[in-house]
């Protein structure tokens, strides 16, 4: 199995394959996280959360490594200061 760090390289390679295996992989927090917003909007969320996450990757700074926890955190609070700039 590819670690994160491994998934994240290949992310900011370019690579689309990682760039699926990495949604996949965060998938089940993407889908805890959307359960807290109306059905109708779970949807649009979802995509843009996926977007958040690899942006999050593609920038990612690889010398100071986190946990997955804290990679997931950061890209769901990035995602949720958008929302809230939005409201």
């Amino acid at each position: 199995m590819v670690t994160l760090y491994e998934l994240v390289q290949k992310v900011q390679a370019d690579d689309q394959e990682a760039v699926k295996e990495l949604l996949e992989r965060l998938q089940p927090k993407i889908n805890q996280s959307i359960s807290f917003f109306s059905y109708g909007d779970r949807e649009d969320i979802e995509q843009e959360l996926k977007i958040k996450i690899i942006q999050a990757a593609k920038a990612f700074k690889l010398e100071s490594t986190p946990s997955l926890g804290e990679f997931f955190s950061k890209s769901l609070s990035d995602f949720n200061k958008q929302q809230d700039s939005i409201d």
